[in-house]
Protein backbone atom coordinates (compact mmCIF):
# COMPACT_ATOMS: atom_id res chain seq x y z
CA UNK A 1 0.00 0.00 0.00
CA UNK A 2 1.20 3.39 -0.88
CA UNK A 3 1.53 6.25 1.45
CA UNK A 4 -1.66 9.06 1.05
CA UNK A 5 -1.00 11.72 -1.21
CA UNK A 6 -1.63 14.76 0.62
CA UNK A 7 -4.59 15.43 -2.06
CA UNK A 8 -6.24 12.35 -1.32
CA UNK A 9 -6.59 12.91 2.07
CA UNK A 10 -7.52 16.85 1.74
CA UNK A 11 -10.38 15.69 -0.71
CA UNK A 12 -11.87 13.44 2.17
CA UNK A 13 -11.66 15.96 4.57
CA UNK A 14 -9.40 14.89 7.22
CA UNK A 15 -7.59 17.10 9.62
CA UNK A 16 -7.55 14.91 12.62
CA UNK A 17 -6.95 11.11 13.17
CA UNK A 18 -7.00 8.79 10.26
CA UNK A 19 -5.48 5.42 12.01
CA UNK A 20 -4.42 2.95 9.50
CA UNK A 21 -7.57 3.87 6.94
CA UNK A 22 -4.04 4.92 4.68
CA UNK A 23 -1.29 4.33 5.88
CA UNK A 24 -0.33 1.03 8.21
CA UNK A 25 2.39 0.27 10.58
CA UNK A 26 5.15 -0.47 7.85
CA UNK A 27 4.25 2.94 6.47
CA UNK A 28 4.74 4.68 9.30
CA UNK A 29 7.81 3.37 10.31
CA UNK A 30 9.41 4.05 6.85
CA UNK A 31 8.10 7.49 7.61
CA UNK A 32 9.84 8.07 10.72
CA UNK A 33 13.01 6.42 9.36
CA UNK A 34 13.67 8.90 6.42
CA UNK A 35 13.06 11.64 8.59
CA UNK A 36 16.97 13.28 9.16
CA UNK A 37 15.76 14.24 12.59
CA UNK A 38 15.36 10.69 13.42
CA UNK A 39 18.02 8.44 11.56
CA UNK A 40 19.60 6.76 14.38
CA UNK A 41 16.24 4.86 15.49
CA UNK A 42 16.58 1.01 14.63
CA UNK A 43 14.18 -1.65 14.28
CA UNK A 44 12.60 -2.04 17.89
CA UNK A 45 12.97 1.78 18.70
CA UNK A 46 11.44 2.51 15.13
CA UNK A 47 8.38 -0.01 15.82
CA UNK A 48 7.53 1.62 19.26
CA UNK A 49 7.48 5.17 17.93
CA UNK A 50 5.50 4.08 15.04
CA UNK A 51 2.61 2.52 17.32
CA UNK A 52 2.24 5.72 18.84
CA UNK A 53 1.81 8.40 15.78
CA UNK A 54 -1.26 9.68 14.31
CA UNK A 55 -1.80 10.93 11.20
CA UNK A 56 -2.58 14.53 11.27
CA UNK A 57 -3.65 16.84 7.64
CA UNK A 58 -3.26 20.84 7.80
CA UNK A 59 -4.24 23.04 4.69
CA UNK A 60 -1.98 25.76 3.81
CA UNK A 61 -1.71 28.75 6.31
CA UNK A 62 -3.48 26.59 9.15
CA UNK A 63 -1.91 26.70 12.51
CA UNK A 64 0.61 24.40 14.05
CA UNK A 65 1.31 25.94 16.69
CA UNK A 66 0.12 28.94 17.84
CA UNK A 67 2.73 30.90 19.56
CA UNK A 68 0.94 30.72 23.20
CA UNK A 69 0.73 27.79 25.07
CA UNK A 70 3.24 24.96 25.79
CA UNK A 71 4.09 22.48 22.69
CA UNK A 72 2.69 19.00 23.35
CA UNK A 73 3.27 17.18 20.73
CA UNK A 74 5.74 16.59 17.97
CA UNK A 75 5.00 16.51 13.73
CA UNK A 76 7.17 13.97 11.43
CA UNK A 77 6.44 15.60 7.93
CA UNK A 78 5.15 13.16 5.33
CA UNK A 79 4.78 15.70 2.66
CA UNK A 80 4.54 19.44 2.74
CA UNK A 81 6.37 21.94 4.55
CA UNK A 82 5.63 23.99 7.71
CA UNK A 83 7.67 27.98 8.64
CA UNK A 84 8.73 28.57 11.90
CA UNK A 85 8.34 32.16 13.24
CA UNK A 86 9.87 34.07 15.75
CA UNK A 87 8.74 37.23 16.47
CA UNK A 88 6.52 37.47 13.65
CA UNK A 89 9.47 36.92 11.31
CA UNK A 90 9.56 33.13 8.99
CA UNK A 91 12.68 31.81 11.30
CA UNK A 92 13.57 29.18 8.75
CA UNK A 93 11.48 26.85 6.78
CA UNK A 94 11.28 22.94 7.40
CA UNK A 95 10.02 20.32 4.30
CA UNK A 96 9.53 16.90 4.48
CA UNK A 97 10.89 14.72 5.83
CA UNK A 98 11.56 16.44 8.88
CA UNK A 99 10.06 16.45 12.31
CA UNK A 100 8.88 20.30 13.80
CA UNK A 101 7.73 20.72 17.36
CA UNK A 102 10.60 18.11 19.48
CA UNK A 103 12.61 21.31 20.98
CA UNK A 104 10.31 23.21 22.73
CA UNK A 105 8.13 19.96 23.22
CA UNK A 106 10.90 18.95 25.63
CA UNK A 107 11.76 22.23 27.08
CA UNK A 108 8.19 22.90 27.82
CA UNK A 109 8.10 26.32 25.70
CA UNK A 110 5.74 27.55 23.44
CA UNK A 111 6.06 27.91 19.16
CA UNK A 112 4.88 29.35 16.01
CA UNK A 113 4.42 27.79 13.40
CA UNK A 114 2.05 27.66 10.43
CA UNK A 115 1.98 24.73 7.29
CA UNK A 116 3.19 26.83 4.61
CA UNK A 117 1.99 24.32 1.96
CA UNK A 118 -0.87 21.80 2.68
CA UNK A 119 0.70 19.24 4.90
CA UNK A 120 0.59 15.85 5.71
CA UNK A 121 2.27 14.66 9.16
CA UNK A 122 2.52 11.89 11.67
CA UNK A 123 2.03 13.60 15.30
CA UNK A 124 3.19 12.04 18.80
CA UNK A 125 2.70 13.71 21.93
CA UNK A 126 4.37 14.21 24.87
CA UNK A 127 2.88 11.66 26.84
CA UNK A 128 3.29 8.93 24.02
CA UNK A 129 6.79 9.80 23.15
CA UNK A 130 7.80 9.84 26.85
CA UNK A 131 6.12 6.39 26.89
CA UNK A 132 8.26 5.08 24.39
CA UNK A 133 11.45 6.59 25.72
CA UNK A 134 10.74 4.99 29.18
CA UNK A 135 9.61 1.36 27.75
CA UNK A 136 12.81 1.68 25.18
CA UNK A 137 16.01 3.02 26.39
CA UNK A 138 16.76 3.36 22.71
CA UNK A 139 14.43 5.84 21.93
CA UNK A 140 15.80 8.69 24.62
CA UNK A 141 19.16 7.39 23.55
CA UNK A 142 18.68 7.97 20.11
CA UNK A 143 16.71 11.59 21.20
CA UNK A 144 20.15 12.61 23.57
CA UNK A 145 22.67 11.84 20.25
CA UNK A 146 20.57 13.59 18.13
CA UNK A 147 19.71 16.66 20.36
CA UNK A 148 23.11 16.97 21.32
CA UNK A 149 24.37 16.62 17.34
CA UNK A 150 21.96 19.71 17.02
CA UNK A 151 23.70 21.79 20.00
CA UNK A 152 27.02 21.46 18.69
CA UNK A 153 25.78 22.38 14.86
CA UNK A 154 24.22 25.56 16.19
CA UNK A 155 27.35 26.32 19.00
CA UNK A 156 29.63 26.20 16.08
CA UNK A 157 27.82 28.52 13.52
CA UNK A 158 27.36 31.37 16.32
CA UNK A 159 31.06 31.01 17.17
CA UNK A 160 32.05 31.01 13.65
CA UNK A 161 29.24 34.23 13.15
CA UNK A 162 31.08 35.42 16.60
CA UNK A 163 27.80 35.47 18.52
CA UNK A 164 28.24 33.30 20.82
CA UNK A 165 29.22 35.16 23.97
CA UNK A 166 31.31 33.29 26.94
CA UNK A 167 32.73 35.11 30.23
CA UNK A 168 36.47 35.17 30.48
CA UNK A 169 37.62 33.18 33.23
CA UNK A 170 37.69 34.00 36.44
CA UNK A 171 40.78 32.69 38.85
CA UNK A 172 40.60 30.58 41.40
CA UNK A 173 42.30 29.22 44.01
CA UNK A 174 44.27 25.76 43.17
CA UNK A 175 43.36 22.81 44.41
CA UNK A 176 46.33 20.47 46.40
CA UNK A 177 44.68 18.14 47.42
CA UNK A 178 42.54 15.35 46.14
CA UNK A 179 39.47 16.03 44.83
CA UNK A 180 36.66 14.65 47.23
CA UNK A 181 32.88 13.35 46.74
CA UNK A 182 31.72 16.32 47.77
CA UNK A 183 34.01 18.69 45.29
CA UNK A 184 33.10 15.94 42.38
CA UNK A 185 28.93 16.39 43.47
CA UNK A 186 29.81 20.07 43.55
CA UNK A 187 31.19 19.96 39.96
CA UNK A 188 28.43 17.82 38.55
CA UNK A 189 25.47 19.68 40.04
CA UNK A 190 26.49 22.97 37.38
CA UNK A 191 24.42 22.75 34.38
CA UNK A 192 22.19 20.34 33.16
CA UNK A 193 22.40 18.22 36.31
CA UNK A 194 21.52 21.36 38.23
CA UNK A 195 18.18 19.74 39.32
CA UNK A 196 18.25 16.17 38.91
CA UNK A 197 18.08 13.88 41.90
CA UNK A 198 21.23 12.92 44.22
CA UNK A 199 21.47 9.45 43.82
CA UNK A 200 22.39 9.27 39.72
CA UNK A 201 24.63 12.31 40.58
CA UNK A 202 26.41 9.97 43.20
CA UNK A 203 26.33 7.30 41.15
CA UNK A 204 28.44 9.47 38.33
CA UNK A 205 30.57 11.13 40.63
CA UNK A 206 32.19 7.62 41.83
CA UNK A 207 32.56 6.22 38.85
CA UNK A 208 34.62 9.22 37.16
CA UNK A 209 38.07 10.27 37.87
CA UNK A 210 40.14 13.77 38.35
CA UNK A 211 42.42 14.98 35.25
CA UNK A 212 45.32 17.02 36.26
CA UNK A 213 47.43 18.42 33.45
CA UNK A 214 50.48 21.22 33.36
CA UNK A 215 50.43 24.16 31.05
CA UNK A 216 50.26 23.58 27.01
CA UNK A 217 49.20 19.66 27.66
CA UNK A 218 47.18 19.01 24.72
CA UNK A 219 43.60 17.14 25.55
CA UNK A 220 42.88 16.67 22.61
CA UNK A 221 43.02 16.96 18.58
CA UNK A 222 40.40 18.29 16.24
CA UNK A 223 38.85 15.63 14.66
CA UNK A 224 39.77 12.99 17.17
CA UNK A 225 37.60 10.81 18.15
CA UNK A 226 35.99 11.56 21.97
CA UNK A 227 34.89 9.36 24.90
CA UNK A 228 34.91 11.50 27.57
CA UNK A 229 34.59 15.35 28.86
CA UNK A 230 35.95 17.87 31.90
CA UNK A 231 33.82 19.18 34.67
CA UNK A 232 36.38 22.28 35.25
CA UNK A 233 37.65 23.42 39.17
CA UNK A 234 41.20 24.80 38.56
CA UNK A 235 42.95 25.96 35.21
CA UNK A 236 42.11 27.13 31.61
CA UNK A 237 41.16 25.22 28.16
CA UNK A 238 41.88 26.95 25.09
CA UNK A 239 39.30 26.07 22.59
CA UNK A 240 40.58 26.13 19.02
CA UNK A 241 39.10 24.99 15.40
CA UNK A 242 37.93 25.63 11.84
CA UNK A 243 41.27 27.24 11.34
CA UNK A 244 40.93 30.09 14.12
CA UNK A 245 37.46 30.79 13.23
CA UNK A 246 36.50 29.02 16.27
CA UNK A 247 38.59 30.71 19.20
CA UNK A 248 38.07 30.55 23.12
CA UNK A 249 38.87 29.98 26.62
CA UNK A 250 36.94 28.01 29.18
CA UNK A 251 37.69 28.40 33.11
CA UNK A 252 36.66 27.16 36.64
CA UNK A 253 32.77 25.84 36.84
CA UNK A 254 32.44 24.67 33.04
CA UNK A 255 32.31 21.44 31.30
CA UNK A 256 34.34 21.05 27.68
CA UNK A 257 34.19 18.17 25.70
CA UNK A 258 31.41 16.14 26.89
CA UNK A 259 28.71 17.33 23.94
CA UNK A 260 31.15 15.69 21.33
CA UNK A 261 31.96 12.42 23.15
CA UNK A 262 28.14 12.05 24.02
CA UNK A 263 27.10 12.93 20.61
CA UNK A 264 29.77 10.59 18.87
CA UNK A 265 31.37 13.01 17.15
CA UNK A 266 34.66 14.19 16.13
CA UNK A 267 36.43 16.62 18.49
CA UNK A 268 35.19 19.63 17.06
CA UNK A 269 38.60 21.84 18.45
CA UNK A 270 42.05 21.51 19.71
CA UNK A 271 41.74 21.59 23.73
CA UNK A 272 45.10 22.67 25.17
CA UNK A 273 45.86 23.67 28.69
CA UNK A 274 46.23 27.16 30.03
CA UNK A 275 47.96 27.13 33.98
CA UNK A 276 47.87 24.35 35.93
CA UNK A 277 44.62 22.50 35.25
CA UNK A 278 42.56 20.29 37.94
CA UNK A 279 38.86 18.79 36.50
CA UNK A 280 36.66 16.09 36.87
CA UNK A 281 36.67 13.55 33.68
CA UNK A 282 33.79 11.79 33.26
CA UNK A 283 32.87 9.20 30.13
CA UNK A 284 30.36 8.63 28.09
CA UNK A 285 30.11 4.89 28.91
CA UNK A 286 29.08 5.92 32.17
CA UNK A 287 26.69 8.49 31.55
CA UNK A 288 24.33 6.28 29.27
CA UNK A 289 25.02 3.50 31.66
CA UNK A 290 23.67 5.82 34.52
CA UNK A 291 21.21 7.25 32.47
CA UNK A 292 19.61 3.85 31.21
CA UNK A 293 18.82 3.02 35.24
CA UNK A 294 17.42 6.51 35.25
CA UNK A 295 14.58 7.67 33.52
CA UNK A 296 14.01 10.78 35.31
CA UNK A 297 17.81 11.94 34.64
CA UNK A 298 17.34 11.69 31.22
CA UNK A 299 14.41 13.41 30.78
CA UNK A 300 15.57 16.05 33.11
CA UNK A 301 19.08 16.10 31.03
CA UNK A 302 16.45 16.38 27.32
CA UNK A 303 15.05 19.27 28.96
CA UNK A 304 17.98 20.89 29.86
CA UNK A 305 19.60 20.21 26.44
CA UNK A 306 16.02 21.73 24.91
CA UNK A 307 16.01 24.95 26.76
CA UNK A 308 19.54 25.77 25.98
CA UNK A 309 18.72 24.74 22.33
CA UNK A 310 15.74 27.41 22.35
CA UNK A 311 18.39 29.90 23.41
CA UNK A 312 20.79 29.60 20.85
CA UNK A 313 18.25 29.30 18.15
CA UNK A 314 17.02 32.87 19.67
CA UNK A 315 20.85 34.58 19.30
CA UNK A 316 20.66 32.58 15.56
CA UNK A 317 17.46 34.60 14.80
CA UNK A 318 18.94 37.80 16.36
CA UNK A 319 22.39 37.54 14.55
CA UNK A 320 20.46 36.89 11.19
CA UNK A 321 18.81 40.03 12.33
CA UNK A 322 21.89 41.50 12.66
CA UNK A 323 22.98 40.49 9.06
CA UNK A 324 20.45 41.65 6.92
Amino acid sequence: MRPPNVNEVYALGLDARTDDRFSGPLQRLLHIQASPNLTELRGPELTALAQHCRERFFAQGATIYGGSQPVTCAHILVEGSVDLIHDGVVQRTVKAPYAVGMIPMFAGTSAHALASTDTLTLEITRDRLYEAMEDNFAVLHGAVVRMLREVNDVQRLLDIRGSMARTEPEEVPYPEEELDMVQRIGLLRRGFYEDTNLEPIVELARRGDELRAEDGHVLWGEGSPAGWGLHVLHGVIHCRGEDGRRDFRMGPGSVVGYIDAHAASPRAYTATVEGRLVAFRGTTETFFDVLEDNFELGMGFLSALSTALVGLYEKVAESDDEST
